[in-house]
């Protein structure tokens, strides 16, 4: 927990977006600085942490994350402010896309609530994680690929546009990239990446 604290603390002077660790064992998740993130052998939630409730300013919003190692089960999208929290919420089998406040693509595993399921990824595989939250659309490419069958439509507005990028999983490692670098593939121009926004309301 220590570890989570200094890294939290450094995010927060850089003036980064905090990311790190919401629910499972502190143990089973280890995220950097720059939000590259390690799971143990329990499933673990790591997410942009906001301490109000956001209503992002742009209608189209994207993340990417690059699948640096994987040999089991990866959960990617969005959460809702009203997502479960802590160290044992979801009694440490639960991850995004496992209840009505989250929404995955997921490599391997169950379906949930709100889980598509995709191939299993590898390494070097990126996710694209895309939402419109004027049409109520979330969607997912794979290596700058949209999977047609991939697509949520969420028909609460107001829930959508307080969407924050997160990631559940278990021996995995991954990169995520908010925005702060250029991403290897850039969806539609009118997509807005998520850090700066992020930046300006938390």
């Amino acid at each position: 927990i220590q570890a989570e604290k200094e890294t939290i603390a450094r995010q927060k002077d850089d003036g980064d977006v905090v990311f790190n660790r919401i629910r499972g064992l502190p143990q089973e998740a280890s995220c950097s600085r720059k939000y590259e993130i390690i799971f143990g052998d329990t499933l673990t939630t790591a997410a942009v942490k906001s301490e109000k409730v956001l209503c992002h300013p742009l209608t189209k919003l994207y993340f990417e994350v690059e699948i640096l190692h994987t040999k089991g089960e990866l959960s990617i999208g969005w959460i809702s402010s009203d997502f479960e929290e802590g160290v044992l919420a979801g009694e440490l089998k639960y991850g995004i896309g496992d209840d009505t406040e989250s929404w995955a693509w997921r490599s391997r595993g169950d379906l949930g609530v709100n889980v598509i399921l995709s191939r299993p990824w590898k390494a070097n595989d990126v996710v694209g994680v895309l939402a419109d939250t004027e049409k109520g659309c979330i969607r997912f490419s794979l290596n700058g690929r949209f999977d047609p069958g991939a697509v949520f439509e969420v028909e609460d507005t107001t829930v959508i546009q307080t969407l924050l990028p997160a990631i559940s999983g278990k021996r995995a490692e991954c990169q995520f990239n908010l925005g702060s670098t250029p991403f290897k593939f850039s969806p539609d121009p009118s997509f807005g990446s998520v850090e700066p926004i992020l930046n300006s309301l938390l």
